[in-house]
């Protein structure tokens, strides 16, 4: 059967944590009786073996999933003692993001690609926060960068796909799909008659199956209430002229929602989630949607926060929208927010 599939890129700031080598921080026993500070094989002052403690204490930190605030502490102390430290000014990047400080973060991680450019962590960081605020080409330039420095990193295939995502809706210069159709609305987005990928309106109210959660891994109380706020968000969006019903015959319904552990129900794990829409000769017949339970880092869990974002992305691509926002305040917008307030 035909399918439409609605993908997205994702590429976190925080799972760049896991690639930060350079990052190490070593102190051989003579070194600690004499209290001298070598980093990276190198005798370094006390302010910068200090510093690149607290800064990997702090990645440390941010790994372990504590709360955000411990680790900025720390790395504003660190930028106190070692401003020029390359690794300090990405880390500090990363803490700022998490908080959605966004502008912040990216002043620092600029700073750290300018005191050394061949950070793989500080490249990737750098073109995520880009392509969070809606700078794509920019976010193009670094991804391009790190490609070339890196071309062995076991990151490449994300990176590839990522730059062809980018360029692709750079080059199509995609319409805001807040405001898609001249609507005030989303309407205007789902709604158009005689399309192949748009559901009739004579479908409506679209009957939601709601898949068994037991038994996946992954799977946190709150999900389902989330799945669900969801769905009534997107019919507040259209103020009620696009809403759903939930069914218990998964035969019955033209929406099936369902989460999983396993990667490969979703055409890229890396995305967090997918939705399929299958159109008809008079429109849209049958979508799905996928949502992944897995943490989409070892230093980003999942958070119902999170989770409710992904959800109503992939949502919106199983009404009918299949491209995605030029807006980066959009839930429609391609990248993954990088703050996470939840835990």
């Amino acid at each position: 059967m035909l399918f439409i599939s609605a993908k997205r890129q994702i590429f976190t700031a925080t799972s760049l944590l896991s690639l930060a080598q350079s990052l190490a921080f070593v102190m051989s026993p003579a070194a600690l009786s004499q209290q001298q500070y070598v980093v990276n094989g190198k005798a370094v002052s006390e302010n910068v073996g200090k510093a690149m403690m607290l800064s990997n204490e702090a990645r440390n930190s941010l790994m372990s999933n504590e709360p955000t605030e411990k680790a900025l502490e720390m790395l504003t102390r660190a930028e106190i003692l070692a401003p020029e430290l390359p690794e300090v000014q990405s880390n500090l990047g990363m803490a700022l993001a998490r908080l959605g400080r966004t502008e912040e973060a990216i002043t620092h991680v600029e700073k750290a690609v300018q005191l050394n450019d061949h950070l793989p962590a500080a490249l990737m960081t750098l073109g995520s926060l880009y392509q969070s605020v809606g700078r794509t080409s920019d976010a193009i330039r670094i991804f391009k960068d790190f490609q070339a420095k890196f071309p062995t990193s076991e990151h490449m295939p994300k990176i590839k796909s990522l730059i062809s995502m980018l360029q692709s809706e750079s080059q199509a210069h995609l319409k805001d799909s807040s405001n898609e159709g001249g609507e005030a609305d989303y309407l205007g987005s789902i709604s158009y008659a005689n399309s192949i990928t748009k559901w009739a309106l004579n479908r409506i109210p679209l009957k939601v199956y709601l898949a068994p959660t037991a038994g996946i891994v992954g799977y946190k109380p709150g999900y389902i209430e989330g799945v669900k706020q969801s769905f009534q968000d997107w019919s507040d969006a259209t103020s009620n002229k696009v809403n759903f019903s939930y069914v218990t015959n998964r035969e019955k319904c033209d929406i099936e929602f369902s989460f999983s552990n396993d990667i490969k129900a979703v055409s890229n794990p890396a995305e967090g989630g997918e939705a399929k829409v299958y159109p008809g000769p008079n429109g849209i017949v049958k979508a799905s949607v996928v949502v992944l339970t897995l943490d989409p880092s070892p230093a980003q869990p999942m958070t119902l926060a999170l989770m409710r974002w992904i959800c109503l992305h992939e949502i919106g691509h199983s009404l009918g929208m299949m491209g995605h926002s030029s807006r980066p305040d959009d839930v429609m917008y391609s990248s993954m927010p990088l703050a996470s307030i939840d835990r």
